[in-house]
C-alpha cells in the first residue's frame, strides 16, 4: 500500500468545512466507490478546538476522524495522530506505534 500526505489550508471556516466532508463522505455508492487507486489519500483541517482528518481509503472509501486539536498527555500532533490512527485501523500489513516515523 501506498501512502500520499496531503495537508492545506483554508481560510473556510471550520464548520463549513465539517460540513463539507460530511457530504463528501455521504455522497453515492454510500461514501465512496467500489475501486480506490490503492493509496491512503489525507487532507486535514486543523482547528481552534478540534482537527478532522479527512480520508479517501485504497478502496475507495471514505471516512473523517475527529479529534482535540491539543491533547498533550495523549499525542504530540494532532494531524499526525488522526493519520496515524486511521492507518493502525486500515492498514493491515503493519502497526503505527504512536511516536515511530511513518514510512512512505
Amino acid at each position: 500500500l501506498q501512502t500520499q500526505f496531503i495537508t492545506s489550508t483554508s481560510s473556510t471556516s471550520s464548520s463549513k468545512m465539517t460540513e463539507n466532508k460530511r457530504k463528501a463522505t455521504t455522497s453515492e455508492n454510500g461514501g465512496g466507490n467500489s475501486s480506490g487507486d490503492g493509496k491512503f489519500h489525507f487532507s486535514i483541517d486543523r482547528g481552534g478546538t478540534f482537527t478532522d482528518v479527512h480520508c479517501i481509503l485504497p478502496t475507495g472509501s471514505q471516512i473523517v476522524s475527529k479529534l482535540l486539536s491539543e491533547d498533550p498527555s495523549n499525542y504530540a500532533d494532532a494531524p499526525t495522530e488522526g493519520i496515524r490512527r486511521i492507518l493502525d485501523e486500515h492498514d493491515p500489513s503493519r502497526s503505527y506505534p504512536r511516536g515511530e516515523v511513518v514510512r512512505t
